[in-house]
């Protein structure tokens, strides 16, 4: 994996500052592990971050959590990586503070492989499509990335962690207006320890070929300052969200009667899962 450890160090320095954040890498393989597994650590130090990343030699994807970390973590792995031990990936009750609005357009296509280039474009183009919107609405600009496969809008806001909810209303209001039959808007992404890709590394999902090639995520706009999104204009976005008469909840009940929650379930338990597949009808 041949990697551009100066401009690694830029894009965290820009989206997580001074802040601790963890560093994560799915299915690595390392000079001391040869044998693909989680590669993770805790960083307070930029430069030391993308030193770490220049040490893995292969991996699915490298990540890391965009708002600010407990400093308390950093003594589980300080600014290096190791073999991540289960259950200690960074939780909700981590998180200090939200200070993104991440928005992930992505391609529909069968889970675990690239996109094509006209998938891409088609993502990338979609991204545009809500920045105009949200430009038009009084957003002041992004960061915009390249995820690989996709396109990437990063807002800064300043939010509690318990934001009732807001975030997660403002993804399901742009996937009300953006989603198609081409794109999507991933609406799992609101919680706020998400794992976001790491720009400037590699994107390996399945084999590259050549018409579904690994690409480089990249940032390919970044503001000088970043104006932060007021709450109003959040508010305003969240209400967008389309009224509509929805069926009883179906979620499978728990012992207590009460319906259980599947994401809140993988969100405490750091469970390292793909957001779910659209239903097509196949068995």
């Amino acid at each position: 994996m041949t990697t551009d450890t100066k401009a690694i160090e830029q894009a965290v320095r820009l989206i997580v500052g001074d802040g601790v954040t963890e560093l994560r890498a799915l299915d690595s393989v390392t000079a001391s592990d040869r044998w693909p597994h989680t590669e993770s650590g805790y960083f307070d130090d930029p430069t030391k971050l993308a030193a770490a990343v220049g040490e893995i030699q292969s991996a699915k994807g490298i990540y890391i959590v965009v708002n600010p970390v407990d400093p308390a973590l950093l003594a589980r792995a300080s600014n290096r990586t190791r073999k991540a031990p289960k259950g200690e990936s960074t939780q909700d009750t981590n998180i200090l503070r939200r200070r993104w609005l991440l928005i992930d357009a992505d391609a529909k296509r069968p889970s675990g492989i690239s996109s094509t280039d006209e998938e891409h474009d088609a993502a990338i183009e979609r991204y545009r499509s809500i920045y105009r919107h949200l430009k038009d609405s009084g957003y002041p600009d992004p960061i915009a990335g390249d995820s690989g496969n996709g396109g990437h809008l990063m807002y800064r806001i300043d939010l509690r962690t318990d934001d009732d909810g807001l975030v997660k209303r403002c993804l399901t209001a742009l996937a009300e207006q953006f989603d198609d039959d081409v794109v999507t808007i991933d609406q799992g992404v609101f919680n706020p320890a998400r794992f976001w890709k790491l720009y400037r590394t590699l994107t390996c999902k399945g084999d590259d070929t050549s018409d579904r090639p690994h690409r480089m995520a990249r940032i390919l706009m970044a503001p000088n300052p970043i104006e932060t999104v007021s709450a109003e204009l959040l508010e305003n976005l969240a209400g967008e969200v389309v009224e509509a008469e929805r069926p009883q909840s179906t979620k499978p009940a728990c012992s207590n009667g009460q319906a259980f929650d599947v994401e809140g379930f993988i969100t405490r338990n750091g469970l390292e899962v793909d957001s779910p597949d659209p239903w097509t009808g196949n068995q």
